[in-house]
């Protein structure tokens, strides 16, 4: 005799996208009772952002239901989380199969419990969520050499250990995918990191105790810090001399000593984000008049106008033989020259003349430096 299925027999049966599967049981069980395909469990952040940000809401609430030892059923956890029964069932299905919660039914308490000591985590994290972590723990790897990168790292290990066994192991194979290349970065002094970093938030002037290229000693200068630029895994001081008028980058890593003086500077129009990058190039600035810069590319290297910008006031002009003229407007010439010279001979600096003469420099003294 056959009896209709009471409240917390229904309680027993979970949600596997549609399939009905009985706890205890590894495949789905059809209406006959006889084993079928396993079909694909819900995804834990499947659908579109606001699906995701609402079913992680309803997790959060049932798991904190559950570990009260309430004993809550799909009813009682529907009434809380305002859905119906269904959702609920599917919503535990994801916190024992993409969660690895301990759920069991206990059918003499009529609802949920956990068999040992359990939490969600506090983060809900898509695929796409996972590959940025990834890049942003391996971006990381830019800032070593600098007392960032210990920040940094103990940052991303904070949000690392908020993510469950699973979802870490998703993070680790995307991590694998990716890495960050070029140089090792130079060695920056804590102390020099600190200092500055210390004087730009106060504005205020500081002594630079600064290697200059070439030369084993170092000189003693007044500055007002105001930037710290990363280009290149390199850092620079961007600072302003009141003396000169002009603001030079220094090179962090020559960078032996800071000394505060103990006088505050004031905002300077120089310095802000749309003036400074206006007129630099490729990160670097030299200060003083801004020159209007040419350069020519030949049909075969056109693409690599095409493929980046170049600067921010650049203007791009095709003809007919399939070359390509690019004029921007910057003060940073030296940058312009290592570019032009890292192409090997396939750009032209056309204007102004003391770019076209510090191209022609650099290139006949690499000609000498590598003749056999």
């Amino acid at each position: 005799m056959h009896r209709r299925p009471r409240g917390h027999d229904l309680e027993s049966v979970v949600r596997y996208d549609g399939a009905r599967v009985r706890h205890g049981l590894s495949h789905p069980v059809g209406k006959t009772g006889s084993r079928s395909t396993m079909r694909k469990p819900v995804v834990y952040l499947s659908g579109n952002g606001g699906e995701r940000e609402a079913r992680h809401k309803r997790l959060i609430l049932i798991d904190q239901e559950i570990r009260s030892g309430r004993f809550p059923n799909a009813t009682s956890l529907g009434r809380l989380c305002g859905c119906t029964s269904k959702t609920i069932h599917r919503d535990l299905a994801v916190l024992r199969d993409e969660l690895a919660a301990p759920i069991r039914y206990d059918a003499s308490r009529m609802g949920y419990h956990y068999t040992r000591e359990f939490g969600i985590p506090a983060l809900a994290l898509s695929e796409a969520d996972l590959f940025a972590l990834a890049v942003a723990e391996n971006a990381v790897s830019q800032y070593a050499g600098t007392p960032l990168a210990r920040d940094l790292r103990a940052v991303m290990d904070r949000v690392l250990k908020l993510l469950p066994g699973p979802v870490r192991a998703q993070h680790e194979l995307a991590q694998r995918a990716i890495r960050f290349g070029g140089m090792p970065p130079a060695v920056i002094r804590p102390e020099v990191w600190s200092a500055l970093l210390g004087a730009i938030q106060r504005r205020e002037r500081v002594e630079l105790h600064y290697r200059r290229p070439g030369e084993a000693q170092t000189h003693a200068r007044s500055v007002e810090p105001h930037l710290l630029l990363a280009r290149e895994r390199e850092w620079y001081l961007a600072a302003w001399l009141e003396d000169k008028q002009v603001a030079p980058l220094y090179y962090l890593a020559r960078v032996e000593a800071v000394r505060p003086i103990g006088q505050t500077f004031p905002v300077r129009a120089e310095f802000a984000p749309e003036n400074y990058n206006r007129l630099g190039f490729n990160a670097m600035h030299a200060g003083g008049q801004a020159q209007l810069v040419e350069l020519r590319f030949p049909p075969a290297h056109a693409h690599l106008v095409d493929e980046r910008p170049w600067a921010e006031t650049q203007q791009v002009s095709r003809h007919r033989d399939g070359s390509v003229t690019l004029r921007f407007e910057t003060h940073a010439l030296f940058e312009v020259v290592r570019h032009v010279l890292r192409y090997g001979g396939v750009v032209e600096a056309r204007r102004p003349p003391a770019l076209r003469r510090a191209v022609a420099e650099g290139a006949e003294k690499l000609l000498e430096h590598h003749r056999s």
